[in-house]
Order: C-alpha cells, then structure tokens, then sequence
C-alpha cells in the first residue's frame, strides 16, 4: 500500500515537474516583455503612436519608463503620468477609469511575478529531491521531464498562436473577460488607451511571446533528451560491467 501511494506521489510530482516548463517560460517571457524599454518603445514607433497622441518620441519613451517603474513600486497604488503635448501643455494623460485598469494590470504583474517564483522554487526542489530519492535513475527522470515539457511548451504555443492568427480579437476578449473584472477594461475607440496599446500592439505582443517560448522549449525538449539519452547509455554501461 505504501508503495502504492508513493508511485502515485512520485507521477504526480513528475508530472508536475513537466507542467512546469510552459508555465516558467510563459512567466518568464511576459515578466521580460512587462520590464523592456524596448518593447514599449518599438511597438509605439512601429503602431504609429507618437502622431497619433500628439506627443514626441522622448515623451512616449519617459511614459514608458515611468510605467515600469510603477509596476515594480509596491506602495505606488495608481499610475499618474503627466505628458507635454506639442502645444507646450502638461496634463495628466490617463483619466481615472485609466488608472482604475492600470491598478488591475499591475496586480497581474506581481501575479506573474509570484508564478515564476514559485514555479522555479518547485522546479529546483525536484531536481533537489529526485536526486536523493533516485540517485541512480534521477537523470533520467530529469530528462524526461525537460523533455516532455519543453514538447508541452511547443503543443502550447501551437494552440496560442492558432488562437492569435486565426482569431485574435476573440482571443483577446476572452483573456480580459477572465482576468479583469467585467466592465473595468472596455475603452471607447480612440481612448488615449486604446490609442497608445491598440490590438496590434499585443498582436505583436503575443506572437512575440510565442517565439520566445518556442525557441526556449525547442532548447529544454533537445537538453532533456540529450540528459535522458546519456542516463540511459549509463545505464547499460553499468549493467555491462555488472555493476
């Protein structure tokens, strides 16, 4: 009976040790996307915002940098940036409803953050643990595990990005009905919020965050495989030798 229900424990943990990897990486990647200067930066030029607000490069640029640092400021509760517009004239460049769904955005950036946390502390406890639990197979199982969830990473993001090319505006509601609450992130069309993160915005946001994982996934599937093929060879060789 025991030994039953260790077997079950140690499935479940192996299998959750696979669930893992699309999980860091999606994390992960979002954390990245959440704290780049650049990707605010590019996604403003390449969408055409400074025009479209009336503001320069160098405005959009600090905006960016204050959204960052707002994100990451655990006492600052409400976004509050000031613009100068071409005319000369400072004024601050979101409304309150504005700021009500930046307070909502950035509750799910510390969730994001939290995720990867925890997900990376299960993920070192196990390679911890299966080292003293299975010290002769525990290569293996690690191999297996990277090997199994970097193909989970790549399943997934065939999903996402089937979702995103095929219908995004559906994808998109989808994600904000779940995540925010009802009512609290409609924008009339050309809001200064719709205006400065319009869909293509996170159109290019998400196929972006695709690429990534599907680069990092390929690499964990091709190290897990490598690990699960080497602790196999070892394997052999020790029962060659009788060992």
């Amino acid at each position: 009976m025991k030994k039953s229900v260790r077997h079950v424990l140690r499935v479940a943990a192996h299998w959750l040790f696979v669930l893992c990897f699309p999980l860091l990486l999606l994390s992960g990647t979002i954390g990245v996307a959440v704290n780049s200067l650049w990707v605010y930066t590019s996604g403003f030029t390449r969408h055409n915002v400074s025009s479209e607000l009336g503001l320069s490069d160098a405005e959009l640029k600090s905006f960016a940098r204050e959204l960052i640092r707002y994100f990451n400021d655990p006492d600052q509760q409400y976004f509050n940036s000031s613009v100068m517009n071409e005319r000369g004239e400072t004024a601050p460049l979101y409304s309150q409803y504005d700021t009500e769904h930046m307070k909502d955005v950035k509750w799910l950036v510390w969730l994001d953050y939290a995720v990867f946390l925890i997900v990376l502390l299960y993920v070192s406890l196990y390679c911890v643990g299966m080292c003293f639990w299975d010290r002769y197979h525990f290569l293996f199982e690690i191999g297996q595990g990277m090997l199994r969830g970097g193909l989970t990473t790549i399943a997934s993001i065939g999903v996402l990005c089937f979702l995103a090319l095929t219908s995004f505006e559906r994808f998109f509601y989808s994600f904000h009905e779940v995540l925010f609450p009802r009512g609290g992130w409609y924008f009339s069309y050309g809001s200064k919020m719709t205006t400065m993160f319009p869909n293509g915005f996170w159109f290019d946001i998400v196929i972006g965050i695709g690429v990534v994982m599907l680069v990092f996934g390929s690499a964990i599937a091709i190290v897990g495989w490598k690990t699960r093929k080497h602790a196999i060879l070892h394997s052999r060789i020790k029962e060659f030798k009788g060992i």
